[in-house]
This record gives C-alpha cells, sequence and structure tokens, in this order.
C-alpha cells in the first residue's frame, strides 16, 4: 500500500511562527488561570478573616483574656494558601485553657489554628507595632 506524501500545511518558518504563537497562548492561559485562582484564594483568605473576629469574640465569652492578636499569613494579602494555618497570639491568657481554646478556634474555624500566650514568644513586640492584627472587643 502506498501512503501519498502530502506537502506540509505550513514551510518551516511559518510552523515556528504557529508554534511561538501557541506557546504564547498556553502561557496567557496558565498565567490568568494562576491569576483566577490567586483571586479567589484571596478572597477566601479576607472571608476567613473575618470569621476569624468572629470566632475569637465567641471565645472570649469562654476563655478570659486581655487582648488577641491575629498574625502570620492570614493577615497578609496574597500570602495566604488552601491550607495554611491560622496564628493567633494571647495576651493575658491563663495557659492551662490552651487546649480549650486552640480546639474551640480550630474547630469553628474548620482549620489548624496556632495558638500562643502573647508573653511567651520572642516576637512579640513586632506583632502588636503591625505585624498582627489586634482584635478589638465587639
Amino acid at each position: 500500500m502506498n501512503i501519498p506524501i502530502t506537502k506540509p500545511y505550513f514551510n518551516e518558518d511559518e510552523e515556528k511562527a504557529v508554534i511561538e504563537v501557541l506557546n504564547g497562548m498556553k502561557l496567557e492561559i496558565i498565567e490568568r488561570t494562576y491569576r483566577e485562582k490567586a483571586e479567589k484564594t484571596e478572597f477566601l483568605r479576607k472571608e476567613l478573616l473575618e470569621k476569624t473576629f468572629r470566632v475569637v469574640e465567641e471565645l472570649s465569652g469562654i476563655v478570659s483574656f486581655e487582648e488577641a492578636y491575629i498574625f502570620g499569613s492570614l493577615t497578609k494579602p496574597y500570602r495566604f494558601g488552601e491550607f495554611s494555618d491560622i496564628d493567633i497570639a494571647l495576651k493575658g491568657f491563663d495557659k492551662d485553657k490552651l487546649t480549650l481554646a486552640t480546639s474551640f478556634l480550630s474547630r469553628n474555624l474548620e482549620r489548624d489554628v496556632n495558638v500562643v500566650p502573647l508573653e511567651e514568644i520572642h516576637f512579640a513586640e513586632r506583632i502588636i507595632m503591625g505585624g498582627g492584627i489586634k482584635w478589638k472587643r465587639g
């Protein structure tokens, strides 16, 4: 059986140009996909930050503390990811209630939460001076 040999649809230069265009389109699609994912994740971060403030308010009715600071990736635009945890520092907090506070926050926020006594972390001053967002009693 003879298979007919056909002339290529594009010459070599045209083929290279088509490949460049297709590669550019792929790159555009990839960039758009990443942008859309980043925007969606950022929207979810903002929602979760608001929810965190509400849940910390609820926690204040169960566990006594003077102040709370949310810090870490949840407070930084476009840094929070799908599997990120939530970092919360509590001031004037009874450490014996650490497990209760952590489990309450994790359960209600449906995410891993790290609760730390503010007085015991070496970068507390950084959190207070702007590295964290202070919760204000409602």
